[in-house]
C-alpha cells in the first residue's frame, strides 16, 4: 500500500520527533524545530480539506460572475 501526502507528511514529521529532535541542543534550534514541526501540521491538515476548499471557492466564483 502506498501512503497519500498526508500520511508520507506524518512519517516524516515522526521521524524528526524521533531521531532530529532529540540531538538539538540550542534553544533557538528547538523553537525552530518546533515550528517546522507545526507547520508540517498546518500542511497535513490542508490535506484533508483541499478538495472542499476548491469546489467552495470555485462556487463562489461563479456566484460573482
Amino acid at each position: 500500500m502506498r501512503p497519500n501526502s498526508a500520511e508520507l507528511l506524518q512519517g516524516i514529521q515522526g521521524t524528526l520527533t524521533t531521531y532530529i529532535l532529540p540531538e538539538v541542543q540550542s534553544d533557538y534550534a528547538r523553537t525552530e524545530f518546533m515550528l517546522v514541526q507545526m507547520l508540517l501540521g498546518i500542511v497535513i491538515r490542508g490535506y484533508d480539506d483541499a478538495a472542499q476548499s476548491l469546489v467552495d471557492d470555485n462556487a463562489a466564483l461563479r456566484s460573482l460572475a
